[in-house]
Parts: C-alpha cells; sequence; structure tokens
C-alpha cells in the first residue's frame, strides 16, 4: 500500500508543480512548491492510511532520482532527500499535537525556509539569480 501512496503522491505533486512553476517560475519552488508539496504528501498518507514519515521520505527519495535523472545537482538532490525526511518527521509530530492544518502549515513553512536555503546555495555557487527570469538568448 505504501508504494501506491508514493506513487500517487508524486504524480500528483509532479502535476500540480509544474503548473505552479509555469505560472511563478523559479519563485514557485519557495512561494508555493512547499505549500503544494507538504500538502498533498500530508493528505496522502491520511487517506492511504500509512505512516508520515515513511510516505515522505520515499518521496524524497523518488525526486532525488527524478532530479539526477535530469541533471539536477547531486547536493541538492541528497539535501532535498534527507529534508524531505525532516519534513515527515515534523509533520507527524505535530498532526499528533495540533491537528492536520496547524501541522501542515508549519511543515510548509519549515520546507520554504529549506528550499530558500538550498536555492541562495546554488545561486552562489552558480554566480547567478535563479529567480529573475531571463531573455532566451541570455540562456
Amino acid at each position: 500500500m505504501i508504494a501506491i501512496a508514493v506513487l500517487t503522491a508524486a504524480v500528483s505533486i509532479w502535476l500540480v508543480n509544474r503548473q505552479a512553476v509555469g505560472l511563478l517560475g523559479n519563485k514557485a519552488i519557495v512561494a508555493a512548491v512547499p505549500f503544494i508539496e507538504e500538502l498533498i504528501k500530508t493528505s496522502t498518507a491520511v487517506l492511504f492510511q500509512v505512516p508520515l514519515i515513511a510516505l515522505h521520505g520515499l518521496f524524497g527519495i523518488l525526486e532525488a532520482l527524478f532530479d539526477l535523472l535530469h541533471g539536477g545537482l547531486i547536493l541538492p538532490a541528497v539535501s532535498g532527500c534527507l529534508g524531505h525526511w525532516l519534513f515527515g518527521f515534523t509533520t507527524g509530530i505535530l498532526i499528533k499535537r495540533l491537528g492536520f492544518w496547524p501541522a501542515w502549515f508549519f511543515t510548509s513553512l519549515v520546507h520554504v525556509s529549506w528550499n530558500a536555503f538550498v536555492v541562495q546555495c546554488i545561486a552562489a555557487r552558480l554566480d547567478k539569480n535563479l529567480f529573475v527570469k531571463r531573455r532566451r538568448h541570455e540562456r
């Protein structure tokens, strides 16, 4: 059941994130993607009645593999994978204490902070502002 839940979450997230990035560009990585991912992962775990941390962590592994297979850098892929385990752990603790929505919101803010940090590290390493749209001839 966990495999079906993880694949359901991963495909749903991929479809919704594509739309978010299409609308917002790279800003979506910090502004929308964390909220989308945390809502879908947590909802899927609850609906399929599978452990939160397992779904979050296995999603992180899938995301890292997807990123690496599509030319992603190893450090962001590995840190993202570890981050999803952390988000699952955080959600698991908070959902028991505060309920679904506060746990989702707080974990999403942690995810926003994580993504902002990783994006800034990548931008500094590449010496680029990843949030500025470039014209085609500048790419």
